[in-house]
């Protein structure tokens, strides 16, 4: 798993749970007030992004524990009986009870905590006729090389003598067979 694998799931995973939202995607960085013209035609929409990495921990087998924040962009606009602040009023309080424990999947993601949404409505772009929220929640990911991932594991084992070892003395190990003369 890498990053854009992970915005791609949580991307679909969001659209999977809130079946309502025509359009549930990956976003570049944070989400603007001056991106509201453009995703007023797929309201209500969902934009995911990494917002921000606040550490790395090396893990065993050459794997890190990379400490995420991730930024959720939530728009409304108005519909025939639910106006547009209802509507993400709405889909926040979801987001804010189903996103806490979240891996969307991934094995490797622990689950989603430290939920919060903040409310970017600006009355300065209220022509643009739609609701701005921004939920964001931190996800330590998983990410590396496995030095144990299947494949890499030796299929044989082989022994050597001190001082007779390296690579000079390969020749010289013996292979290391199980009781029943299989190695």
């Amino acid at each position: 798993m890498n990053f854009n694998e992970f915005l791609a799931t949580a991307a679909a995973a969001l659209a999977t749970q809130f079946p309502g939202v025509r359009s549930s995607k990956p976003h570049r960085g944070r989400f603007t007030l001056d991106e509201l013209g453009a995703m007023s035609q797929a309201a209500p929409a969902l934009r995911v992004a990494l917002w921000e990495i606040s550490g790395v921990t090396e893990v065993s087998g050459g794997l890190k524990d990379i400490a995420c924040r991730f930024s959720l962009a939530v728009v409304t606009g108005d519909t025939k009986g639910l106006p547009r602040e209802e509507a993400a009023n709405n889909l926040v309080e979801a987001l804010c009870v189903w996103l806490p424990g979240q891996t969307f999947g991934h094995d490797a993601a622990h689950g989603a905590q430290a939920v919060t949404a903040r409310n970017l409505y600006d009355s300065g772009k209220a022509g643009s006729r739609v609701q701005l929220w921004e939920v964001t929640w931190r996800q330590t990911l998983r990410l590396g090389s496995d030095l144990w991932a299947e494949g890499t594991m030796p299929s044989e084992l082989y022994a050597g003598f001190s001082p007779e070892i390296g690579a000079d003395h390969e020749p010289d190990y013996d292979l290391v067979t199980g009781e029943d003369g299989d190695a």
